[in-house]
This record gives C-alpha cells, structure tokens and sequence, in this order.
C-alpha cells in the first residue's frame, strides 16, 4: 500500500509505505523527486523484511530494531549522493535497453 501525503504550509513531503504491520515513511523537501523517495522506502523495506520477518510479531518493545539504523543511513548517503543517483539512473537506463533489445531478439526468433 502506497501513502505520499503533503504537510500543508511546509516544504515537507511525507511518503509512506505500509506492508505487513510495519510502515515505513521518509520526510523530504518538496524539491526531491517523489520517485526516489519511493525506491528509498522500498529498498528499506526490502531489507528490513530480509532482516527481521520473522521477529516481526514478536516485537514488544519500541526501538527493539534500533540496529537497522545503520542500514537506513547507507540507503539515505546512496539516494541524496546526486552523483550516484545519476549512475543508478543510467545504469537503470541501460538494463531497461538490454532488456527492450531481449524482447526485440525474441520475437525475431519466435
């Protein structure tokens, strides 16, 4: 389930991903692209479910995942660092390629 909601009078945007119980949300200027804001949610919340699926209900306590915090800041120093974004950007660009060129062969064959 996908959330983005926007704080009026505020440059803020909240995004937000919920799946399972847990939800995920990012605070960023209005500026960001909301695209981004959104890959940086799911790729925490890729991780997290990797990490602690199976400790998910058994939570009791608040900050019992404090750990993950490392893991949220690797991901944010990737995602605002403009000059890796743009090579995740065109690294992307070039998958999408091979993969248009792929069908393309395919088909040829078929």
């Amino acid at each position: 389930m996908f959330i983005s909601m926007l704080f009026n009078k505020s440059s803020i945007i909240a995004s937000a991903i919920s799946e399972d119980g847990v939800c995920f949300i990012s605070l960023c200027h209005r500026a960001f692209s909301k695209k981004i804001a959104f890959s940086y949610l799911e790729d925490i919340k890729k991780e997290f479910f990797k990490l602690y699926s199976d400790q998910i209900k058994a939570a009791k306590r608040p900050y019992c995942f404090v750990e993950f915090d490392d893991f949220m800041e690797k991901a944010k120093t990737n995602f605002t660092d403009t000059r890796k974004r743009r090579h995740y950007t065109q690294l992307n660009d070039e998958l999408q390629d091979v993969h248009r060129i792929m069908l393309q062969n395919i088909e040829g064959v078929l």
